[in-house]
């Protein structure tokens, strides 16, 4: 990120015009990142095939796409962190479901049903962090952090004027 590379794609993501005026060759800088992204994809593929031994494309049902880009989303775009945020939140969220069906009275009952609980509570987490907090759990976490980062000046100031 820090390295040529990376500094020409982020100045291709703020404005390509911009980057080819600082000296970027932005065809050869998008280039590389398809080549880049196609090689990582090409190891997973690889890795997954051996794994299962096979490759089909019943393995990648359409929901599964649906969650990568929610992991996203929820997580933080435009961050690693947020990327293995959102990864861990929705991959914990059906677990926490089916562990707080299981709490209500007559929970046997309850069993078939956690499937449409664990869709309607992944709708809901999607449409919450859309639209009351876009920037995902990084911007939560950023929020907070900076939250007690000025608590932390303010009891400093106040141990200084005592």
């Amino acid at each position: 990120l820090r390295g040529r590379t990376g500094r020409a794609w982020g100045a291709m993501h703020v404005n390509e015009a911009v980057a080819a005026a600082l000296g970027v060759n932005v065809p050869r800088a998008k280039l590389m990142a398809f080549v880049i992204s196609s090689a990582i994809t090409a190891v997973g593929g690889a890795l997954f095939a051996s794994y299962r031994g096979f490759v089909s494309v019943d393995a990648f049902p359409l929901m599964l796409s649906v969650q990568y880009v929610a992991m996203i989303i929820v997580g933080g775009m435009g961050s690693l962190a947020g990327a293995i945020l959102g990864a861990a939140f929705l991959t914990i969220l059906p677990y926490a479901i089916e562990a707080l069906v299981m709490l209500l009275p007559g929970a046997s009952g309850h069993a078939n049903q956690v499937s449409a609980f664990n869709y309607t509570a992944f709708g809901l987490v999607m449409i919450l962090f859309l639209v009351l907090e876009p920037g995902g759990l990084v911007a939560i976490g950023r929020r907070i952090r900076s939250r007690l980062s000025i608590t932390r000046v303010r009891a400093r100031a106040v141990e200084k004027a005592l």
